[in-house]
């Protein structure tokens, strides 16, 4: 079964079969056992032409660059399976890593959650990278004592030094939170998160902003959320 959300030409279908077989043919595990003597293709639902939205950013640029990227990104599909090709669309969440969907490339990707009410949202400006892996981090003070979250949502010691991972710790020349939140509502553990500013690295490394996400209590499992540029 096929989805796609621009026009569905004779070249595009032609060339989406032909993908299918040689995506067919390329699978030891999936080869026709017999050669194809039928070919019946059905539309399961279709949408009127007027109907069609097309993105702000396609318009004014290469149009023939656009259809041959559309058209390679479809091949890779019909070979390796829909789930090859992914792209991102805003939706709603509390958290920047939530917000992020991805989905197969030529499916319908409006955003359907993204106007609900999100308690314990992250306010914008929303961080530049999101790390696809936790970072953890650890925080202490000036005396280097680990800084925790307690249950009234306070900090007990301000944040001195940011230790990403085995690298050196960083001084932090500002920080802004903690804000406290619930994942879910039925989710007992409350998390905080932190916003610090570090001065540059000795390895030539300039400052940065991230964003930490910790547990609240006296042993926090703080990580590395997101960074801002």
């Amino acid at each position: 079964m096929w989805r796609c959300a621009e026009p569905l030409t004779a070249r595009a279908t032609a060339d989406r079969v032909r993908w299918q077989c040689e995506g067919w043919l390329t699978r030891p595990d999936d080869r026709p056992t017999a050669g194809i003597v039928q070919l019946r293709l059905e539309p399961e639902e279709v949408i009127g032409g007027q109907s069609l939205q097309l993105q702000l950013d396609s318009i004014g640029q290469d149009v023939d660059a656009t259809e041959r990227a559309a058209r390679a990104f479809v091949r890779i599909q019909g070979q390796l399976g829909p789930d090859a090709v992914l792209m991102p669309v805003l939706d709603g969440g509390r958290g920047p890593g939530e917000r992020v969907r991805l989905v197969p490339w030529g499916e319908p990707h409006e955003a359907t959650q993204e106007d609900q009410p999100w308690p314990g949202r992250l306010p914008a400006p929303s961080p530049a990278l999101v790390p696809p892996q936790r970072r953890p981090v650890q925080v202490r003070d000036a005396v280097g004592d680990v800084v925790c979250c307690d249950d009234r949502g306070e900090l007990t010691y301000p944040p001195a030094v940011v230790v990403v991972g085995d690298k050196p710790g960083r001084r932090v020349i500002g920080w802004a939170g903690p804000w406290v939140y619930r994942a879910s509502a039925t989710d007992p553990q409350r998390h905080s998160r932190l916003q610090v500013s570090l001065e540059p690295g000795s390895a030539g490394e300039g400052d940065v902003a991230l964003l930490l996400n910790g547990t609240v209590g006296t042993r926090p499992d703080w990580y590395v959320e997101g960074i801002y540029d």
